[in-house]
């Protein structure tokens, strides 16, 4: 009996995170690029963005994350750290940072979905 209401909470736990964050895995493109203004020591920065969100054939899920991940006190992202221990909560991988030459206080970073969530 305990063992069953052990597994009932677990499922409905693992149900709720999914539906808190609004959007799957399975919904998001292989690859998701995020623009965000530059952390710097003792504020946080924003996520601006995630890149090709508009027009693309992911343009809802993409929405869904974009939102998820701008809503600090949903997603808890305040820093780089926190961006980057998200999506792999999420997902993905870590690949590369880029600084916008042009523009000091903006970065993109680019994620890879994890080898188990691709082509399903």
């Amino acid at each position: 009996m305990i063992l069953r209401f052990t597994c009932l909470i677990l499922a409905f736990n693992l149900s709720f995170t999914i539906n808190n964050r609004g959007f799957t895995i399975e919904e998001l493109p292989e690859y998701v690029v995020i623009q965000t203004e530059v952390f710097t020591r003792g504020t946080s920065g924003r996520i601006l963005e995630v890149d090709g969100r508009r027009k693309s054939r992911d343009e809802k899920a993409l929405t869904k994350l974009e939102d998820y991940l701008q809503d600090k006190k949903r997603s808890g992202v305040k820093y780089h750290t926190d961006l980057l221990n998200e999506m792999s909560d999420i997902g993905y991988d870590f690949i590369q940072a880029i600084k916008n030459d042009e523009v000091d206080y903006l970065a993109r970073y680019i994620f890879r979905k994890k080898a188990k969530f691709r082509d399903q």
